[in-house]
C-alpha cells in the first residue's frame, strides 16, 4: 500500500509522463512535491504545472509545486527541506530530470559537448538523491526511479546517458539495499512526451475504454511501472532497468 507515502517528482512541468504518474500516485492517497525544473525558454512549465496541481487537488489529493534550478546544485537541498517542512518525510523520488537534445544532430557533436550533456543528464538526479537519501535512510524506506528522458537508444548520448544512469544505479543498489531502499530506471521509449490535458491524463490513469484500446504504449503505461516499482510487490527489485518498446 501506497497511502500516506509522499512522492517527490522532480522533472519538466510540461512532460505528459511526470504528469501522468503524479496522477496516478495521487490516486493511491500519495501526498505529492512537484518540484519542476524553470527554463528561460519554458515559460509554459509553471501553467502546466499549475494545471496538474489543480487536477490533483480536484481529486481530494494534496500537493505543492516547488520550481527548482538544477543547474545551481545549492538549490536542491532548500527544496528537499521544502517538502520536509511540509509533509516530513520523503518517501519517493521520481527523477525527471534530463537535457532537451535533437538526437538527430548528436552524431555531429564535439566530444565536448557530448561530455557536458551526458554530464547534465546525470548531475541533476545525483543532487536529487543525495538530497532525498537521509530522510530516507532514517525512515528505513525509500523508492527511487530514475525515468530517462526521450533517448533513442542508437544515439550516442542517449546511450551514454543511459549507461552513466545504469551505473548510478547499480552503486546506490549495493549501499542503500539495507535501508528498503531501492533504485530502478525506466527507459520509455516512443512513449508519449511533451503537453497535454490534465482531464485526458486522468482519464487514462483510471484505465477509461480510449486507453484500454490503445495500440502503443503511452505515458500512462509508464506511469503505472513506475507505481508497481514503488509498491511493496517489488521491494525486492533493485538495480534493474525496465525498458519500453521502441515501436
Amino acid at each position: 500500500m501506497l497511502s500516506g507515502r509522499v512522492a517527490l517528482l522532480v522533472g519538466s512541468g510540461d512532460d505528459s509522463i511526470s504528469r501522468s504518474v503524479a496522477l496516478t500516485l495521487a490516486m493511491r492517497q500519495v501526498r505529492i512535491a512537484v518540484c519542476y525544473t524553470e527554463r528561460d525558454e519554458d515559460i509554459g512549465a509553471a501553467v502546466h504545472t499549475d494545471r496538474l496541481i489543480g487536477a490533483i487537488r480536484d481529486m481530494g489529493g494534496e500537493v505543492l509545486a516547488l520550481p527548482v534550478d538544477l543547474t545551481q546544485p545549492d538549490t536542491v537541498g532548500p527544496m528537499v527541506n521544502d517538502v520536509l517542512a511540509a509533509y516530513g518525510k520523503v518517501d519517493i523520488l521520481v527523477s525527471r530530470v534530463g537535457m532537451r537534445w535533437d538526437p538527430c544532430v548528436a552524431a555531429h557533436l564535439p566530444p565536448e559537448d557530448i561530455d557536458a550533456t551526458v554530464q547534465a543528464e546525470i548531475e541533476g538526479t545525483l543532487q536529487c538523491i543525495e538530497g532525498c537519501l537521509p530522510a530516507m535512510s532514517e525512515n528505513g524506506w525509500g523508492r527511487i526511479l530514475a525515468i530517462g528522458p526521450f533517448e533513442p537508444v542508437c544515439w550516442t548520448i542517449g546511450s551514454s546517458a543511459s549507461a552513466a544512469r545504469h551505473f548510478l544505479s547499480l552503486q546506490f543498489e549495493r549501499h542503500e539495499r539495507p535501508y528498503n531502499i531501492t533504485f530502478n530506471l525506466i527507459h520509455p521509449g516512443w512513449a508519449v512526451v511533451g503537453p497535454g490535458r490534465p482531464e485526458a491524463a486522468l482519464a487514462a490513469a483510471r484505465h477509461d475504454p480510449a486507453w484500454q484500446a490503445r495500440r502503443h504504449a503511452t505515458a500512462q503505461d509508464v506511469a503505472d511501472a513506475a507505481v508497481f516499482l514503488c509498491g511493496e510487490s517489488a521491494r525486492f527489485i533493485t538495480g534493474s532497468q525496465l525498458f519500453f518498446a521502441m515501436e
